[in-house]
């Protein structure tokens, strides 16, 4: 189904204008456990496939050392196959002397073989960064978030509008999908995704036009030092493979946006088939 929007003509009689498209953007902040997010998913009825994935020993140690980062000063100390270590230091400022004083409060360890943690000098109360360990284990940050939302706009064919990203362009034939990650990001407490429609106006497309083209050109270019990269550098096969795959998703965004860009969107699948072609003598070089 198309969506549309009542407006007036000049004479003041009533017309239906299509949407060209929807632009995405968002503010997050706090954070949601697991098990209520998941319950949301349920109740929405979104695929599992947005879910963010379940935060690992190593994703919550990092998140612990973070927080303690916010009255401290953090130093990674050391970082093998066994351990990652953080120095946490306070520092004493003497703005007379134009000078500071640093005094180490502990080293925070973790043990990458059985996932724990313990504390070098036992001065940084350990049941703080046990509870902090835990919390961290079974809570989605707003870096989950973000990615979640990433991934379901992606799974949409949405096209980036800006380099850092953060703003989105997500096709009228996904309108559906996007109303459910909507609700899904709004059921989270501090959490808001704003649409903002566009509707088929001359103006509208030529500007939609031009950044879509603009993104996918530039998505195109960058795959492109990628394989230069890859020619040059011992691969795994697999990792050509996948690349292949993401030419796929591409072609299918491309196709896609069809509707808006017309002739354009052929040459741009023609670049798309030049980088397959490319991938493909690199990995029978390879092989």
């Amino acid at each position: 189904m198309v969506a549309t929007q009542q407006t007036k003509t000049a004479g003041g009689a009533r017309m239906k204008s299509p949407i060209t498209g929807t632009v995405v953007f968002w503010e997050l902040s706090g954070g949601i456990r697991r098990e209520d997010l998941e319950q949301i998913f349920t109740q929405k009825g979104a695929p599992d496939s947005w879910l963010p994935p379940i935060p690992t020993d190593k994703a919550a140690f990092t998140r612990t050392v973070k927080h303690l980062e916010k009255e401290n000063i953090l130093v990674k100390v050391r970082e093998d196959d066994e351990v990652t270590a953080y120095a946490v230091a306070s520092a004493n400022v003497k703005p007379e002397d134009l000078d500071v004083d640093f005094t180490l409060r502990d080293v925070v360890i973790f043990n990458k073989k059985d996932g724990s943690i313990r504390l070098k000098l036992s001065s940084i109360d350990k049941d703080v960064v046990d509870e902090l360990f835990e919390h961290f284990h079974y809570v989605h940050t707003v870096n989950d978030i973000r990615k979640m939302i990433v991934t379901a706009l992606d799974a949409m064919g949405a096209t980036m509008l800006r380099r850092r990203g953060g703003v989105y362009m997500v096709p009228p034939s996904k309108r559906d999908d996007l109303i459910m990650l909507k609700e899904i990001v709004g059921s989270i407490p501090g959490c808001y995704l704003y649409l903002m429609d566009l509707y088929d106006t001359e103006e509208t497309k030529r500007s939609a036009i031009t950044l879509i083209e603009k993104e996918l050109i530039s998505e195109i270019q960058d795959e492109l030092k990628k394989l230069e990269d890859m020619a040059q550098k011992n691969v795994r096969t697999s990792t050509i493979a996948k690349t292949l795959e993401r030419y796929k998703e591409m072609i299918l965004k491309a196709e896609s946006y069809a509707y808006l860009l017309k002739e354009k969107s052929k040459e741009i699948e023609h670049k798309i088939n030049e980088l397959q072609d490319k991938a493909k003598s690199i990995l029978l070089e390879k092989i």
